[in-house]
């Protein structure tokens, strides 16, 4: 008789690496992105306990601003928001003779920027990113489903590193998890996805189904299919020419310094807690003292007088709040009615807010002006956006290097993947004989919002008039194109230009051809 496994958390597992310390920090990232600042036991969230002024216990709502997804959305639209191209080819194919090895190249490109757009990758990746940003770190995972190859966006909350001490997350866990009503229980589904290298060298992608009526637990291992769960999943896989995991990870940029020795990467959150708190509380405080400090008028009870039966008009809107009656007035003085117009604190707060604003700014390495309201009016120019953000430039550049690392590590896992017969049920791959080590990914971003294209084009035009700079260099910066791209581009131009008379220079050429030299 077998043992039946049975998980409370999913670090039970003895294989997962990934510490509780971490999926703790993970969580509260997850919480703060979610809008949930404010959580003390017995209370619902984001909800504040005081005494009033008769000493009752109340409870209100803490009023938040989601500045943790402002700073996401932020980062994520200055790195994506113009999109992203990418060129694939192989190396020793730029500016080859052979035609079948460019030819190869050309096809290789074509089939990778089908797959990024027909996976959704292309149009999705700023937003995760944007999900990513506050926990520090995602996934994806190419998989095959009838004849197609399609990716699994992975949260940071359901990434599990099986690896430990490492710079590069080689092994891991990924889980996810369904709910399904069964003979009138609600029962919790978890997928468990081993993906672990064998000491020969082999690939072994291993899933369990775990099952459970308690929310907060994993519960016991069940057999695949078990309540028509995850019946088309096979037990284990095994593959023995992969050469890189079949999953990427994304990571933000910066050291772990909560945990050094994790290969997991790190959020903002986590550094940037107490000023979050900060902001949200001077906040939530504003908001409680203008609701708080609105104009009164006391009165004598007698002066406001309700409708009798006979429904006569009242001395008084009946909707009105100003006026309030209090006992202790007496309406035959000189001074019957007091009114009281309290002082809202409007400059303090908007220099505290602004305060924690450039703080923030700084930690998560935005420039002066981003959230806060220094920023000086007007229209700018290119030039004037590098200098004014400076920070942010170099914040953009540190993550489209991640990003880049995380694009080519994603298409060369696919690209394993899209030449396994044994997973496609014709048992035809698309690919065959494509050494990943020899692929070349170029991904392209636009920088127009940092960058002034027309005095780059300018000046590089000069460089290459100059003989300093190639005409291939010149199309690949300033028109995104990949080696080969830019290699056909010049044989067309070659092919259309004249043949140069013998012994006429290049801007004799240029002089008699109606060239501007």
């Amino acid at each position: 008789m077998g043992i039946i496994k049975s998980l409370t958390q999913l670090t039970d597992d003895d294989r997962i690496q990934t510490p509780e310390e971490d999926v703790a920090r993970i969580k509260l990232a997850k919480r703060y992105y979610a809008g949930n600042y404010l959580f003390k036991l017995g209370l619902p969230i984001n909800t504040v306990r005081y005494f009033n002024q008769q000493g009752d216990v109340r409870e209100r709502p803490f009023e938040t601003i989601n500045v943790t997804e402002m700073v996401a959305k932020r980062i994520a639209s200055i790195c994506l928001n113009s999109g992203f191209d990418v060129s694939v080819s192989l190396v020793g194919d730029a500016g080859s003779d052979d035609d079948s090895n460019g030819s190869q190249s050309a096809q290789l490109n074509d089939f990778v920027n089908a797959w990024l757009d027909s996976s959704g990758i292309r149009l999705n990746l700023e937003e995760k990113l944007q999900q990513a940003i506050a926990p520090g770190a995602m996934a994806a995972r190419p998989y095959v489903q009838n004849n197609q190859i399609k990716n699994a966006w992975v949260r940071a909350d359901q990434f599990f590193s099986l690896d430990s001490n490492t710079e590069e997350v080689t092994q891991a866990a990924i889980a996810s998890r369904q709910a399904k009503v069964v003979d009138k229980v609600l029962y919790y589904y978890t997928l468990l996805e081993f993906h672990q290298w064998l000491p020969d060298g082999t690939y072994q992608i291993t899933n369990e189904l775990y099952k459970s009526n308690n929310m907060q637990a994993v519960g016991e291992q069940v057999p695949l299919g078990t309540d028509d769960v995850c019946s088309d999943i096979a037990p284990q896989v095994n593959i023995a020419d992969f050469k890189r995991p079949l999953f990427a990870y994304f990571k933000c940029p910066g050291d772990n310094n909560v945990d050094p020795e994790s290969p997991l990467g790190i959020g903002f959150v986590n550094n940037c807690q107490s000023v979050l708190d900060a902001i949200n509380y001077v906040h939530d405080s504003f908001i409680w003292e203008t609701r708080m400090g609105r104009r009164k008028v006391l009165v004598p009870p007698e002066m406001i007088k309700q409708a009798d039966e006979y429904h006569q008009t009242a001395n008084f809107d009946p909707d009105q709040d100003v006026y309030t009656p209090v006992s202790a007035l007496n309406s035959d003085s000189n001074s019957p009615i007091v009114q009281i117009n309290p002082d809202i604190r409007v400059q303090e707060y908007q220099q505290t807010m602004e305060f924690f604003l450039h703080e923030l700014e700084n930690k998560v390495g935005l420039s002066t002006g981003t959230f806060s309201t220094d920023a000086q009016g007007g229209i700018t120019t290119a030039t004037q956006v590098v200098s004014e953000n400076s920070m942010t430039y170099q914040t953009r550049s540190s993550y489209l290097n991640k990003i880049t690392k995380f694009l080519t590590d994603l298409i060369k896992s696919m690209l394993q993947l899209a030449q396994e017969s044994q997973l496609f049920d014709d048992g035809k791959a698309p690919l065959n004989n494509i050494d990943i080590d020899q692929v070349v990914v170029n991904v392209h971003y636009d920088d127009g919002v940092f960058v002034d294209k027309d005095k780059q084009a300018t000046q590089d035009m000069l460089a290459v008039q100059q003989g300093v700079l190639s005409r291939k260099t010149f199309l690949k910066r300033n028109y995104g194109m990949s080696d080969e791209q830019a290699d056909a581009e010049l044989a067309q131009v070659k092919a259309e230009t004249p043949d140069q008379p013998a012994g006429e220079s290049q801007q004799e050429g240029d002089f008699l051809n109606g060239g501007d030299e």
